[in-house]
């Protein structure tokens, strides 16, 4: 067994909905450090379930949960594929056992742990609903959900199967010992050779022995019993005790698979708007609730943004969001309008008062993309690899004086095609490199007008043409 705090309370005991519930309120006390990189690696797991799978095509029966685990390999296949493990900035726990790993995963494995694999869609919003009523989460540590799901699915698999292959194990040394027995006929020496193998210790090596003993040789099953006994242990109850853990083990598996594919069949876009906190918020705004998905998507991710920028908590943002477009009409009475436009210094000034607002005025955000537009079209595209472009845009940038440039560019530009955004990562500096002490924002407004300026050089359309556009500031760059 991997000594990794992943594994941790996912053996526990099985609890009921209302027992889980509870725990639900008990862990969302723990406290958590914001947005910190962390991600969850499943290369162990896989390397070990391919392993035992393949050692298991070659046995004609298997014990426990390997069982579930060959008949239903293709679902685990799938789930291990299909598994996001790129690092993402969630909170994590400073305490408990799994102090250091994301929050959304210590909930993804008490649910897993706690009712021995069985998660299905009204466990999820029992428990999410109960503990949320004293910690709210995050919108990325709610989308996050399912692939932490799967993640502590996985290694509970893992986990049962390496138990059930050192119960394979021990009916291998039974039989070996089984043999040995067989053909030696002092009793001092069988005695020994009984010693040796710490029948009370281990309840599935003990029936395996016992069992074939039982048929061949009566007079070393009862060495067997004598020994038991002196230890102060029953036959009957380490076969008992064998058959439970079979029991056990094939059924926390089976578990496992059919949590898989309820995972994998429920339907987490509605689920993520029916769980999330910020989500509830916005939907109390009356043009929230009649957008299509990718505008609802594109407030909660201005909502984001803002918690990011303001330090304040998301459903905070958006309940006072909301609250201002009530008391507002016609454009202002939208939480839009708060978000991501004019009205975002009203919401600056109510939730942070002691920041400034900055904001790019038209004119500037204009200029810029008819700059870059051009220098896109000068250099046909080839932007990173080109000095002339380069000097070009430092001449447009100083003699307009719009803003100072840094030595490098802000990372990552996610707006970039692949072969411009490959170049920008490994060699930012030079490019627009102008005076030293530039300001971040400059810098981002230059790399996203940058971006769309080559896209649209990439992909042109008649919408897109510069000079229909901005041909005021096309012809004072001309001239």
């Amino acid at each position: 067994m991997l000594p990794n705090r992943t594994y941790n309370e996912l053996n526990e005991s099985c609890f009921s909905q209302t027992e889980l519930s509870e725990e639900a309120k008990l862990r969302a006390g723990l406290s958590a450090r914001k947005n910190r990189r962390s991600s969850l690696q499943l290369t162990a797991d896989r390397k070990t379930l391919i392993a035992i799978y393949k050692k298991m095509q070659e046995k004609e029966e298997q014990w426990g949960a390997l069982e579930a685990l060959f008949r239903d390999f293709y679902i685990v296949e799938r789930v291990l594929n299909d598994c996001d493990e790129r690092p993402r900035r969630l909170p994590v726990l400073l305490h408990g056992s799994h102090a250091g790993l994301p929050r959304i995963y210590d909930i993804a494995a008490c649910m897993a742990g706690r009712r021995d694999g069985r998660i299905d869609e009204a466990t999820v919003y029992a428990f999410m609903e109960a503990y949320q009523s004293v910690t709210p989460l995050t919108m990325a540590e709610v989308a996050e959900l399912p692939n932490m799901l799967n993640a502590a699915l996985v290694k509970l698999l893992t986990l049962e199967c390496e138990r059930a292959l050192e119960a394979e194990n021990s009916m291998e040394t039974a039989k070996s010992a089984a043999a040995q027995l067989e053909r030696i006929k002092e009793r001092a020496r069988r005695e020994a050779i009984i010693d040796r193998l710490s029948l009370g210790e281990d309840p599935v090596l003990c029936e395996c022995l016992y069992g074939m003993m039982k048929e061949h040789d009566e007079g070393i099953a009862e060495l067997i019993n004598a020994k038991l006994q002196l230890e102060d242990k029953s036959i009957d109850g380490l076969c008992a005790k064998a058959a439970a853990m079979r029991r056990r083990s094939t059924q926390r598996a089976d578990n496992v698979i059919r949590s898989l594919r309820c995972i994998g069949g429920m339907e987490w876009n509605k689920a993520f708007e029916d769980l999330s906190v910020t989500d509830r918020e916005l939907r109390r705004d009356p043009v929230y609730g009649k957008m299509d998905g990718r505008s609802r998507s594109y407030y909660r991710a201005s909502v984001e943004r803002l918690s990011m920028r303001l330090g304040a908590a998301e459903q905070v943002i958006a309940r006072q969001a909301v609250r201002l477009a009530q008391s507002g009409e016609g454009k202002e009475g939208q939480a839009g309008w708060y978000l991501f436009m004019e009205g975002r210094e009203r919401l600056y000034n109510v939730l942070r008062p002691d920041l400034r607002f900055k904001k790019n005025s038209e004119d500037k955000k204009r200029y810029a993309l008819s700059c870059a537009e051009m220098m896109t079209k000068y250099t046909q595209g080839r932007l990173p690899g080109s000095r002339r472009s380069t000097s070009w845009l430092r001449v447009i940038l100083s003699t307009r004086r719009l803003w100072k440039t840094a030595s490098r560019l802000p990372r990552p530009i996610t707006m970039l095609p692949q072969r411009f955004s490959f170049a920008f990562r490994n060699r930012p500096c030079g490019y627009l490199a102008g005076c030293s002490g530039g300001r971040a924002s400059s810098l981002r407004l230059i790399s996203s007008m940058l971006s769309v300026a080559i896209i649209r050089y990439t992909s042109p359309s008649p919408r897109c043409s510069m000079g229909s556009r901005f041909p005021s500031a096309s012809r004072r760059l001309t001239t």
